[in-house]
């Protein structure tokens, strides 16, 4: 996107030796670095120009695409006068700023941007005055005796009249707003699903994935894909209770709906009966729904196994972010706890039951971070899968919590480790329980303040192109160390924000450092 402006150049007509007023054109756009001149002048002028436009952007001039011409000249243009009036324009063209109406300009000016003395400055001014203009900027080595009308503004350098001309607008408060911004967006929104996003992947570039070492997996056969055909399979279900509970596994948790009672209900109680006898206990899941759970349908298979729920919540639809589970939840009194903890204190036979007080999870010997009641699962590999005809081969199941569930379609969520259905998940939070890496949720107040933290440290950074850069690499080691460290989960992407916005708070408050140091030269002068 090209911005422009338009302003007045007191030229000569170096024949005559009689001034004139001329409107100078200035285009500037994004892209590599060039001052070109759209209409055909003399060198030295062109010359001019391009030191003026340098002089006047600085290292903004790496950025941009400055394109000149003169309006209204009704003679050829040469000499170097025009570098001021090419200067003010270009800086007024880049910040998008219109200068005050009715002033005029002449002087040359070198890299450094100092001005210096010009020709011709009486017929000039002349010309200014017959031309109804109200100020004319010029160089402070001219000597003026008479100027009519016209008030006149010596200039030395560039900055003071930058400064008079396009003073800041509101920089301090901008930069309050700009620091302020930041650790607000992180108190009120943080952490959005973006946040988990970032953190899921922070995580497991900073800590690994956690091996799947203490559960597997066992899926339906792919024809039972009704409820009807599910319910049939509830006998063979008990022959894979069995098999499993002869392995040695330390629990069989099925998610599963059980509600509706099933011929085979009676053969699978038994079957769970005998498998916690021999010091393997089976879990079922509970549906639940808006009048609250739903337990098995079969009183005896209700009595023999163990119930829990096993929802993991997702943070876009569809999409799990970072998975998040609600350890437990409350109905008419009582309570029940997630299938992932009930799994977990299963593998201790003789563990105390699991507590969940001031934001602590105690199971399985652990303390484990709750944050609002959740729990957030650590990236795990997915689990092994097992064979539901013959589940024992290949895999040595001692010990391990193995979740039986069915490789639904409508079960299927995309994650940041690739696609997993709701029983992959289960044992993801499983394995984060068991390997005491449940992730640490920063609160809103400690997001405030960290975000607060770096938009500081944005904003008294030094003004040079690597500061963003640095900035980042600063972030990313304190948001890295933290992660690899605790886990902890914070809100990166709130927090980046305010370290930009700090950034841009420190350029306000330079602005107006510059802003009155450039005025306080002018008044010296």
């Amino acid at each position: 996107m090209s911005k422009s402006v338009v302003v007045n150049a007191l030229v000569v007509d170096t024949l005559t030796g009689e001034g004139g007023v001329v409107g100078l054109y200035l285009r500037a756009r994004r892209g590599r670095p060039a001052v070109r001149c759209l209409q055909r002048a003399r060198e030295d002028a062109v010359v001019a120009v391009q030191v003026a436009v340098a002089a006047a952007l600085g290292d903004e001039a790496e950025r941009w695409v400055v394109e000149w011409e003169l309006r209204d000249a009704a003679f050829p243009v040469a000499g170097r006068s025009l570098g001021l009036a090419a200067a003010v324009a270009a800086r007024a063209a880049i910040e998008g700023r219109a200068l005050p109406e009715g002033w005029a300009f002449t002087g040359a000016v070198d890299l450094e941007g100092r001005v210096s003395k010009v020709s011709s400055l009486p017929g000039k001014l002349r010309a200014a005055d017959a031309a109804g203009l109200s100020w004319v900027a010029l160089p402070a080595e001219n000597d003026v005796a008479e100027a009519g009308s016209v008030s006149l503004a010596p200039v030395s350098s560039l900055g003071p009249l930058f400064a008079r001309l396009l003073p800041p607008r509101w920089p301090l408060a901008r930069a309050l707003a700009a620091l302020a911004l930041g650790p607000a967006l992180a108190l009120v929104l943080a952490p959005t699903p973006v946040d988990l996003f970032a953190q899921a992947h922070l995580l497991r570039l900073t800590r690994g994935q956690l091996p799947a070492q203490v559960t597997a997996v066992v899926f339906l056969p792919e024809d039972a894909d009704t409820a009807a055909a599910r319910r049939r399979l509830r006998a063979e279900h008990a022959r894979l209770v069995r098999q499993l509970a002869e392995a040695e596994a330390a629990a069989v948790v099925i998610d599963l709906d059980l509600s509706e009672p099933a011929e085979g209900d009676a053969v699978l109680a038994a079957a769970a009966q005998e498998a916690f006898e021999a010091g393997t206990l089976v879990l079922a899941a509970m549906r639940w729904d808006a009048e609250g759970p739903r337990p098995p349908g079969d009183p005896a298979l209700r009595d023999a196994l163990g119930l829990g729920f096993s929802t993991v919540e997702s943070e876009l639809r569809g999409t799990m972010v970072l998975g998040r589970a609600v350890a437990r939840r409350a109905h008419e009194g009582d309570f029940s706890w997630h299938l992932g903890v009930e799994a977990t204190a299963a593998r201790l036979r003789h563990a105390a039951r699991p507590v969940l007080e001031d934001g602590v999870l105690r199971v399985g010997g652990r303390a484990h971070p709750t944050h609002q009641g959740r729990l957030a699962l650590h990236p795990s590999a997915p689990p092994p899968r097992l064979d539901y005809d013959d589940p024992t081969t290949g895999v040595d199941l001692r010990g391990r919590a193995v979740i039986v569930g069915a490789a639904d379609p409508k079960d299927r969520w995309s994650t940041p480790d690739g696609p997993r259905y709701g029983a992959e998940l289960l044992a993801g939070l499983i394995e984060t329980l068991c390997a005491g890496d449940v992730p640490r949720t920063m609160g809103p107040g400690a997001n405030t303040l960290m975000a607060a933290g770096v938009a500081a440290l944005g904003a008294v950074l030094p003004r040079r192109r690597a500061r963003l850069p640095l900035l980042l690499l600063i972030l990313g080691g304190v948001l890295g160390f933290l992660a690899w460290q605790g886990p902890v989960l914070f809100a990166p992407v709130c927090i980046a924000i305010a370290g930009l916005l700090g950034l841009r708070a420190g350029g306000h408050v330079r602005a107006w450092w510059r802003h009155r140091a450039a005025l306080k030269a002018d008044d010296g002068a």
